[in-house]
């Protein structure tokens, strides 16, 4: 779905398909989501021009779980662009 979100951002949707994924996507996400179905999420909606308030607050704990137990440089790296606010 994220990378769906991504690859449809400036499309248009008669069928309100797209309208219907982003918000089970925005039900579906929270403090607890895994660092890179976060980032991934938020890349997503963002793409698509949808706000989520906590984006923030849960991208820098998410961040905060990775240092404290994962070396990855792909997960800090994927949360950074989602805190950015990439792609816009």
């Amino acid at each position: 779905l994220f990378f769906a979100l991504l690859a449809l951002a400036g499309e248009t949707d008669p069928s309100s398909r797209l309208g219907k994924s982003i918000a089970w996507l925005q039900r579906n996400i929270g403090p607890d989501t895994t660092p890179l179905s976060l980032g991934w999420a938020i890349l997503g909606l963002t793409s698509q021009r949808s706000i989520v308030p906590q984006a923030d607050e849960w991208l820098a704990a998410a961040t905060a779980r990775v240092n404290s137990r994962d070396r990855s440089p792909h997960k800090p790296a994927l949360l950074a662009l989602a805190a950015k606010g990439w792609p816009q």
